[in-house]
């Protein structure tokens, strides 16, 4: 199902005495956004939609930029997961000169996946190391303050707390909003600690890679999306966290491993504030409500979803009514009634693009897609050409989820255009990302790494799975690998 070219038309449907003349702004962003250049669609569009002579069409344009930019990063957040904590857990049992930071790095990741006890041996260790900046160990210690927390010892964790009120550090400071946001600790002031972070480092001052992450984690969850976003939308993503110094030939670079989980955070906030604005107007309600419906899906709550589909949009056309009946169905199969899903698949099983959309959002919100997988495969050799590409990345997408990469790429190669290979512009990115993940997989690290050269000139923030990657292909050889990171 077509996402994004229809929706100026719709517009145009809905709002007959609205010009979206071929230079307009909106235009211009959506444009962007069919390219599936959602960071600069985004840049182009905010302006317009924000102060007192905003646009509605361009709030609702901004909906849809976060919304696509949403639901890559949470699907590169799974990439991330799968490749980077496997990078750091053979890193920790090198022999040798091993490093020190991969301690603190994995700790912290343990301790954010609710895994506390795990992590709290390996802060203790990094603690306990007298080759680290002093700043890196008291971070450490407002970690393992949580751990202490979690283990019920709310004496031990405000001990080691205090440690860092005082401080005047930025990322130390960051950190501690950090801990307080995660620990949903009562009665602190996490928001306060960001801005005396922010302070610390000065109008003119770089804001480290690890100073944004923690000030976006404690902005996604605390309701602050202004500066959150603003803040995703200057920062360097491409950066890395940390540099460690292991003799005179080996340096190793440590990134955040839950980054893409506050952008996509973040980008779904933002989605349905600007959705909601757009709902406003009269004439963009329907359209809006539509989009709105399946950010809330993804990143909201099914209940709004729901009650979206039954104010119903009569003046939408066909396709997207349909495509609000999938949303309905799909909220109500995750509340346990397959009943919906299963009568609207029988209504429209001959419609390609909606079967494919249905799979790939059953896989997205971790529901139960066999029965549509199987009504997929049969109904795909009756759709040849392009019709049958989102299909062929649906079922790759449905065999990957299985963990059967080989069975996986027999689609996600089909569906990938021959011609323009990893190109963003002809190839949608999560097509690209499950790609990357089925070659991941099968130990075809070369063809992984491809992928993500193409994406990192949109997506900066896909480096640290581009650094995990190469850290286990090359211990997997035993050399540096066939593989660069450029």
């Amino acid at each position: 199902m077509k996402r994004f070219g229809p929706i100026l038309c719709l517009c145009a449907l809905l709002t007959p005495g609205l010009t979206l003349a071929a230079d307009d702004g909106v235009s211009r962003g959506m444009k962007l956004c069919e390219q599936r250049r959602y960071d600069q669609a985004i840049t182009l569009l905010r302006p317009l939609a924000s102060g007192s002579g905003s646009n509605t069409s361009a709030r609702l344009a901004l909906g849809i930029a976060y919304l696509r930019n949403a639901e890559l990063h949470a699907r590169l957040q799974r990439m991330a997961v799968l490749v980077y904590p496997d990078y750091l857990q053979r890193l920790s049992k090198e022999k040798g000169e091993g490093s020190t930071f991969v301690n603190l790095y994995l700790g912290e990741y343990l301790l954010e996946s609710g895994k506390a006890k795990e992590a709290a041996p390996y802060l203790e260790r990094f603690i306990a190391s007298n080759k680290v900046p002093a700043s890196y160990t008291l971070q450490a210690q407002l970690d393992l303050g949580l751990c202490r927390k979690l283990a019920g010892d709310a004496a031990a964790a405000k001990a080691l707390w205090q440690k860092g009120t005082a401080s005047s550090d930025p990322e130390v400071l960051a950190r501690l909003a950090a801990i307080y946001v995660l620990g949903k600790i009562e009665g602190e002031k996490p928001e306060e600690l960001c801005r005396r972070a922010v302070e610390s480092v000065g109008s003119k001052g770089k804001l480290s890679l690890r100073l944004v992450r923690n000030l976006l984690l404690v902005y996604g969850r605390t309701g602050d999306l202004d500066r959150g976003l603003a803040l995703a939308e200057s920062a360097d993503l491409k950066a890395f966290s940390f540099e460690e110094s292991l003799g005179k030939n080996k340096t190793l670079y440590f990134y955040e491993p839950l980054l893409l989980d506050d952008l996509a955070r973040l980008y779904g906030e933002g989605s349905k504030a600007a959705l909601t604005a757009a709902a406003g107007d009269p004439k963009l309600r329907a359209a809006a409500n539509l989009y709105l419906a399946e950010a809330a899906l993804r990143f909201g709550n099914r209940m709004q979803t729901l009650a979206l589909a039954r104010e119903g949009a009569p003046q939408l056309p066909p396709v997207h009514q349909k495509r609000l009946a999938l949303l309905a169905a799909a909220a109500q199969q995750r509340q346990g009634d397959k009943e919906p899903m299963a009568a609207l698949l029988q209504r429209e099983g001959d419609d390609p693009e909606l079967l494919a959309e249905a799979l790939r959002l059953q896989l997205f919100l971790f529901l139960d897609a066999t029965a549509t997988s199987q009504q997929a495969t049969v109904l795909l050799p009756r759709t040849p050409g392009k019709k049958g590409v989102a299909l062929n990345g649906a079922l790759g997408s449905y065999w990957l989820s299985k963990q059967l990469p080989g069975d996986a790429l027999v689609f996600l190669e089909a569906a990938r255009d021959k011609a323009h290979k990893n190109k963003i512009e002809a190839n949608e990115p999560l097509l690209l990302v499950d790609l990357s993940e089925a070659y991941f997989r099968s130990k075809k690290f070369s063809e992984a790494q491809e992928i993500y050269f193409e994406l990192a000139k949109e997506f900066p923030a896909v480096r640290l799975i581009q650094e995990g990657m190469q850290g286990i292909y090359s211990r997997e050889q035993k050399s540096a690998g066939d593989v660069r990171i450029l």
